[in-house]
């Protein structure tokens, strides 16, 4: 299959998932909602099936599956919008807090076929079970899990990865220098930002397919 052939398919399939998204039709009207904040590129709605009283659901008007397919100047929109919300949601409704987040693909707990960013407001004592556990991970292995990390972002950006931190004393950090060839994360996940990768339309050398396919399999990239 070639690029034009290529391009034409993911149009095609773009096009289908908008077509039967449900909060399309939200942004388009077709589906009643409570608004709670709308302009022209975001809209913000309370959702049907709420955390707490007050859960809103922010999202672009665009249809974007994922955060990884939404441009850099959308994110910024929407988290600047968020936190309007959020302090509004402090002062409306006597909250305590609110919780923050985005659920990028299934294993994150991701239900709506749109990316969207979740703004909860909290009650000290409201059972809203939403904390995240501390697993213990081996020193040798964050720092593998660090380099694959900058090797991918340095690729993604077009710039060679961050040199280290400084290494904490050996009497401190109570780890030995780790081994480098220690595969850590999965190969397929080390795929991501790969020289053999496809470039985004920017050339920035993120596979957005890559990336795309990882989350409806339910795998974070």
């Amino acid at each position: 299959m070639d690029g034009t052939a290529s391009g034409a398919s993911s149009e095609q399939a773009a096009a289908l998932q908008k077509e039967n998204c449900l909060f399309c039709h939200i942004v388009e009207g077709k589906v009643l909602s409570r608004k709670v904040y709308e302009d022209e590129s975001v809209i913000a709605i309370l959702d049907i099936n709420p955390a707490n009283a007050g859960h809103i659901l922010l999202m672009p008007k665009e249809h974007y599956l994922f955060m990884p397919q939404a441009p850099e100047t959308m994110i910024g929109k929407l988290f600047v919008v968020a936190k309007q919300l959020s302090h509004a949601a402090l002062r409306a409704l006597r909250t305590d807090g609110t919780t923050i987040f985005v659920a990028n693909g299934g294993i994150a707990g991701q239900r709506a076929p749109h990316f969207m960013v979740h703004i909860i407001p909290r009650l000290t004592g409201d059972g809203l079970a939403l904390s995240v556990a501390e697993n213990p991970i081996a020193a040798e292995v964050n720092e593998q899990v660090r380099k694959q990390i900058q090797a991918v972002l340095g690729a993604a950006l077009g710039a060679a990865p961050s040199s280290a931190p400084a290494e904490m004393p050996e009497a401190v950090s109570g780890r030995a220098e780790p081994a480098a060839e220690k595969p850590i994360v999965p190969e397929e996940r080390k795929k991501v930002g790969s020289d053999s990768d496809k470039q985004d339309s920017s050339g920035n050398g993120v596979d957005l397919d890559t990336i795309t396919n990882m989350l409806l399999g339910g795998r974070n990239g």
